[in-house]
């Protein structure tokens, strides 16, 4: 069971302020907050490879460093990499069977709640004020429902160190579960008072204080310039305030922050013209918002509450251009290429529009048109991939092969840890007959990143060449590394499948 939330967060232990870090400039803490930090920046942009050799170098001459081990483990969980790493942090607890932090790690790395509990049990014998070894513990009991015992654990944890952000959080969850939402918003208030400079405790109270949120998120945003998360819930709050300015601000202040871009952000950065020109009330924009898992279970559902909207706000291009992707994913094709022509009219220069219309025309085979429409959207939307992507599949089916691929060669570059631009260089290769050099492709970003739709690829890109064994020989390797068993099953899946047919022999 993993003792935290799987998203990389701000290390408890974080130097406070510059006049800090300046007297401690000379010290091991200001080194070892000093690696975590870069670790952390390169996560913010997307970069995980430069986050992990970041904190290889540093733990090599520094292994003792348990906020760098600790976001050490947390990215190899994220990228797959949990058995791997359970396996390294058993044999260093064993081989250090004395040291509290030692036990403490493998309980964060730990895959089942029992082996988590057990090793922090084991590292609170050895060091009863460990600290960390409390909050792990109270992440366990919580999992298991002991609500009250992981708010006791949690409530150690904050004793023995204040700094301890993770454990403030973790404490406001267990409050939060227990059902009592005024002690809930009174540990966070604790907490924003005991560690100021952590954006998960600024995002706690907001969450806990709604109608303080501006206020709240305003302040943390202040003291936080460059935490993406506490820029987003600061623009999200003054979208809900309609204060349109200031929500303008901040979303272009969080889309700067994310490397990737956000199309979901970009999407509530753009409706504001509408909402601010009266085109479009905050109800329609709330439901326009809302729209995507109803439409996703329930097309025609979501078909009446958009109708609805439409009706309410006849000026709003952003409701025809929702309701022309989802007729388009019903397949409803004259409806839905109505509703973005319209669109279009309305939002002549919104990229969205531009990028959704041209994704439309190429999953209709119309390339030619698509093309202009996805070049405007990548050009006027750089940090985000799915343009690009686009873009590039449409120059494929022109007919420009070449061009193609040199864009996804620099998507791969400039988006690293996304898996668009592989998956699409890989079917360009294999429907242009190069389907060794998409199975090298795949094979390499798979030992990077093991995801289950590039292990997919990899399938058909290993039977398109009639050699699964090579493909078998990875998805082995991958169930053994991740303790994944989706991958186990891909490999069940390719021992079943019939043996390839030998190709056959030329004629005379």
């Amino acid at each position: 069971m993993r003792a935290r939330p799987k998203t990389p967060r701000r290390p408890a232990d974080r130097l406070r302020a510059w006049a800090a870090a300046l007297l401690l400039s000379l010290s091991p803490a200001a080194a070892r907050a000093g690696a975590v930090d870069e670790a952390e920046a390169a996560l913010r942009r997307g970069a995980i490879g430069v986050a992990l050799r970041t904190l290889t170098g540093h733990l090599q001459a520094n292994p003792g460093d348990v906020p760098a081990q600790e976001l050490y483990i947390d990215i190899l969980a994220n990228v797959g990499q949990s058995e791997a790493v359970r396996r390294d942090r058993a044999a260093w607890a064993e081989a250090h069977a004395a040291d509290p932090d030692a036990w403490y790690l493998l309980g964060r790395a730990e895959l089942s709640a029992d082996a988590a509990e057990a090793a922090y049990r084991r590292a609170l014998g050895l060091r009863p004020g460990h600290a960390r070894a409390q909050m792990g513990l109270g992440a366990v009991l919580l999992s298991k429902g002991a609500t009250t015992s992981a708010a006791e654990a949690y409530q150690a944890a904050v004793a023995a160190d204040p700094g301890l952000a993770e454990a403030w959080t973790g404490l406001v969850r267990a409050w939060i579960v227990a059902g009592d939402r005024a002690a809930a918003e009174g540990v966070a208030r604790r907490a924003v008072a005991a560690v100021p400079d952590d954006a998960g405790t600024w995002l706690a109270l907001a969450t806990l204080s709604p109608r303080d949120a501006p206020t709240l998120l305003t302040q943390a945003a202040s003291r936080i310039p460059d935490d993406p998360q506490l820029q987003v819930a600061l623009a999200r709050a003054l979208f809900s305030a309609a204060a349109w300015d200031r929500a303008e601000a901040a979303y272009d202040r969080a889309l700067s922050l994310i490397t990737e871009g956000d199309a979901q952000l970009q999407v509530e950065r753009a409706m504001i013209s509408e909402l601010r020109g009266g085109r479009l009330s905050m109800d329609g924009a709330s439901a326009l918002l809302e729209i995507r898992p109803i439409a996703a279970q329930a097309p025609e559902e979501a078909l009446v509450v958009l109708d609805q909207v439409i009706r309410t706000n006849p000026e709003s291009g952003w409701a025809r251009l929702v309701r022309g992707n989802v007729r388009a994913g019903m397949g409803r094709v004259q409806d839905a290429e109505r509703d973005l022509r319209g669109a279009m009219v309305a939002l002549p220069a919104s990229p969205e529009v531009w990028g959704a219309l041209g994704a439309f025309y190429l999953a209709q085979r119309r390339a030619e048109e698509a093309l202009p429409l996805l070049q405007k959207a990548a050009a006027a939307r750089p940090t985000d991939p799915g343009p690009a992507v686009a873009t590039a599949v449409a120059m494929a089916q022109t007919g420009d092969v070449t061009g193609a691929l040199a864009r996804l060669d620099d998507a791969r570059r400039r988006f690293p840890g996304n898996v668009g631009p592989v998956l699409a260089t890989a079917r360009v290769l294999l429907s242009h007959g190069q389907a060794d050099a998409a199975f090298e492709l795949l094979a390499g970003a798979l030992r990077i990143n093991p995801d289950m739709n590039l292990a997919a690829a990899l399938v058909s890109a290993a039977q398109e060449i009639g050699q699964p064994a090579r493909a078998l020989q990875i998805m082995d390797a991958l169930a053994a590394e991740t303790g994944d068993p989706r991958f186990a099953r891909a490999a069940a899946g390719l021992r079943a499948a019939p043996a390839p047919r030998p190709a056959p022999a030329p004629a005379d």
